[in-house]
């Protein structure tokens, strides 16, 4: 029974990393795109480097998670409050008085 264990706890880290890289790589695609639309249009707003920063914290909160193998609580809050802000920033204009 322990080889079992050890290997069905091998095989979910594993999973684990195999999906913290497709999380690091769709990341940094989408930042690059993201980049390539900046450069496009000649124009950098506020909402395009809220989205950058989030990326950032994405980045980090994975960088940290394989370096110590904890995830602090800090970090997805740091992501929600600037989503939250990015969200703010660009929808809240598009509202009517209503």
């Amino acid at each position: 029974m322990s080889m079992l264990k050890k290997s069905g706890y091998k095989a979910l880290v594993l999973v684990e990393d195999i999906g913290l890289l497709v999380i690091a790589v769709s990341t940094v695609i989408a930042m690059s795109f993201e980049i390539g639309f900046m450069i496009k249009a000649m124009n950098v707003t506020l909402a395009d480097l809220l989205l950058l920063f989030i990326y950032l914290e994405v980045l980090a909160m994975v960088g940290i998670y394989l370096k110590s193998g904890k995830l602090p609580v800090r970090m997805p809050l740091y992501i929600a409050i600037v989503a939250l802000a990015r969200y703010m920033i660009l929808d809240m204009k598009n509202l009517d008085t209503l």
